[in-house]
């Protein structure tokens, strides 16, 4: 019978395997600060824009916009599958994979694919915040009350626009589902409407569970707000 391994399996890959090990020698890095970074394997660019944050255990292009975890990177570098991914990287951190029903394995992708969804979408606030003309009101908000750059970064605050749908097309461009918004809590959707961007013009953090070792990527971010600019 075909089975797919415990959410625990997957977890404990994580905590033995560091990102860095996996991605260096697909990219070359530069240490800056306690992030890494080098130019991105998925684009074409003659500028570093390709960071790589140990400490969360994912990565991001902030030119294309490429994010993920040990897990995304092996799947879009070796152009293999999930489950081709897992049994790689289960044999390099020398862990069994425990089996379990068929039926589970449904459930394990859409979880994942939720987990990516939110954290594509506290990426594009974090974002946001750092580097967008509309983010400025909350820069400069945050620097009143002074919140500094390294609380801003650890807790990868965000900016959401005041917008109705900015944050739906960004995610409906990099291949997400209308559905999987709503399902996501990111999506409002209404009868008689076709919905609207949950979060619009706030400042957002992401709240993630407690037993995850990194927050982002596969770490599931659920954007709230935190308060009104």
């Amino acid at each position: 019978m075909p089975t797919t391994p415990s959410n625990g399996a997957i977890e404990e890959i994580k905590e033995r395997l560091n990102i860095l090990d996996i991605i260096t020698p697909e990219v070359s890095l530069r240490k800056t600060g306690r992030n890494f970074t080098g130019l991105c394997p998925f684009h074409a660019e003659k500028t570093p824009s390709f960071v790589v944050f140990p400490d969360k255990g994912n990565y991001h292009c902030f030119g294309c916009g490429a994010s993920g975890d040990i897990f995304a990177f092996v799947m879009k570098v070796q152009g293999m599958g999930f489950g081709e991914a897992l049994k790689m990287l289960a044999q390099r951190a020398g862990v069994a994979l425990p089996e379990r029903r068929a039926d589970a394995a449904n459930e394990d992708q859409k979880r994942t694919r939720l987990r990516d969804i939110n954290a594509a979408a506290a990426q594009y606030f974090h974002n946001l915040l750092l580097r967008s003309d509309a983010g400025r009101v909350a820069r400069d908000y945050l620097q009143r009350r002074g919140v500094n750059a390294q609380t801003i970064e650890g807790f990868q605050l965000g900016y959401s626009m005041d917008s109705w749908n900015a944050l739906e097309k960004y995610l409906t461009g990099k291949g997400y589902e209308r559905a999987e918004l709503v399902e996501a809590g990111l999506l409002v959707e209404r009868e008689g409407t076709e919905g609207y961007d949950r979060f619009r013009n706030r400042l957002v953090f992401p709240i993630r569970d407690a037993r995850e070792t990194s927050p982002a990527s596969e770490r599931a971010p659920s954007t709230i707000p935190r308060r009104n600019t």
